[in-house]
């Protein structure tokens, strides 16, 4: 396992020595779920930052009948070409995959990059078909035991079906070694990259989406943005807060994104006795502006791999608190850049948010340090220059076999 190179890299000859002349067609692989999340905002990263003189990006959603086909974040026929196959469910998936096979004839596909679970299965269908079609299978991070049983069994198989992959690349270290024993033929680590965004819109974002959801200027604001799921660790920031509310009783959260645990957090909030304090924004358009409204942000996952929307928070310049799992050690440095505390802990992150929701200066210095970590080490940019590198190795590999 090694982690991905970060300088730029020249394009990789074939055989003869020659450099490729017309671009190579990529194909972006992913089942179409709901909610979305980090994935999308991956692909998006490639779509906006992928060299279109050298590849062809094509994005292909494996989409069960009735579900949205294309995510919002990448809705934007424009960009790439969107094309959708029917997914018939994982007992079925060689029809998805013989499919796919004709796509990829039809298009000239030169390589298949894939995204997730229903992905994977179908790109190993394919592979059984087409032996000799590059396949780059990327990992964005496992629920594990955090999801449902079926879930589990299904992230299982999909493991040991990468093994199948010419490449194999994680968005962390952390999930590169939940699978290292399985024997991949090559692993790297790819950290995900974000875009900085301006923020010389900020204070009126903040008043705008504040007045939106009847908060007080005034008010400190502790935010998450994620899909309400149990392993996003929600319970334990209502808990905290719960320990919180009477030293800092103008104190608000703003919960961004929706699923089906949303009624189970809203009757946690109301258990606890903070639901006056707690805004449900649901799922938002962009979600930036929330950011914006944010004056700490909070994701006390009990598992992730290198999360993009904490990513994203620290690139908006946000105090940000996180809890040590996954990678958040090689971003967050605490005291400097953020803080860190152990899963499934509410009186540590309570002990944690205390000192920020009380003191402005503090929240200051570290959401400035939060961004220039973004800025010098995770940049979108950056991740796609690799993932550039990782798409030469693997077609040049594949051509010399």
């Amino acid at each position: 396992m090694t982690l991905a190179p970060t300088q730029n890299h020249s394009p990789v000859k074939s055989a003869s020595g020659a450099l490729p002349c017309a671009p190579r067609t990529i194909m972006l692989l992913k089942g179409a779920y709901e909610p979305h999340g980090g994935t999308e905002s991956v692909i998006s990263g490639f779509v906006d930052h992928l060299d279109r003189s050298r590849f062809r990006p094509i994005l292909v959603m494996l989409a069960k009948d009735g579900a949205p086909k294309v995510p919002p974040l990448l809705r934007n026929l424009g960009r790439l070409l969107q094309l959708d196959v029917r997914w018939p469910g994982m007992i079925n998936g060689n029809t998805a995959g013989r499919d796919l096979v004709a796509l990829i004839k039809q298009h000239n596909v030169d390589l298949i990059h894939s995204h997730d679970s229903r992905s994977t299965l179908a790109a190993w269908h394919v592979k059984r078909m087409m032996p000799n079609m590059p396949w780059l299978a990327h990992m964005h991070g496992w629920l594990g035991k955090t999801s449902i049983l079926r879930n589990q069994f299904v992230e299982g198989l999909s493991k040991r079906l990468q093994r199948r992959a010419d490449v194999v690349l994680g968005g962390s270290a952390f999930t590169c070694s939940e699978v290292a024993h399985l024997g991949m033929k090559r692993m790297h680590v790819l950290p995900n990259g974000v875009n900085l965004p301006p923020v010389n819109a900020a204070p009126e974002e903040r008043r705008r989406v504040r007045a939106l959801l009847g908060i007080d200027d005034s008010a400190v604001v502790i935010g998450v943005t994620s899909r309400l799921h149990p392993g996003k660790g929600h319970r334990f920031l209502f808990e905290a807060f719960a320990q919180l509310q009477q030293k800092h009783p103008t104190a608000r959260i703003i919960v961004v994104g929706d699923g089906d645990y949303r009624s189970t957090l809203e009757a946690i909030a109301k258990d606890t006795g903070i639901a006056n304090a707690v805004k449900f924004a649901g799922r938002v358009p962009a979600v930036l502006p929330y950011l914006f409204a944010m004056d700490i942000f909070c994701l006390p996952s009990l598992k992730e791999s290198l999360s993009m929307a904490v990513l994203e928070a620290m690139a908006a310049a946000r105090c940000t608190v996180t809890t040590d799992v996954g990678d958040f050690r090689t971003l967050i440095t605490p005291n400097e850049n953020g803080q860190i505390v152990p899963p499934e802990n509410a009186p540590a992150l309570a002990a944690a948010l205390d000192p920020l929701l009380s003191d402005a200066t503090l929240r200051t210095r570290l959401a400035a340090a939060a961004r220039t970590t973004i800025e010098h080490k995770f940049s979108v940019a950056g991740m796609v220059r690799s993932l550039e590198h990782f798409y030469d190795e693997t077609l040049a590999t594949c051509n010399d076999i």
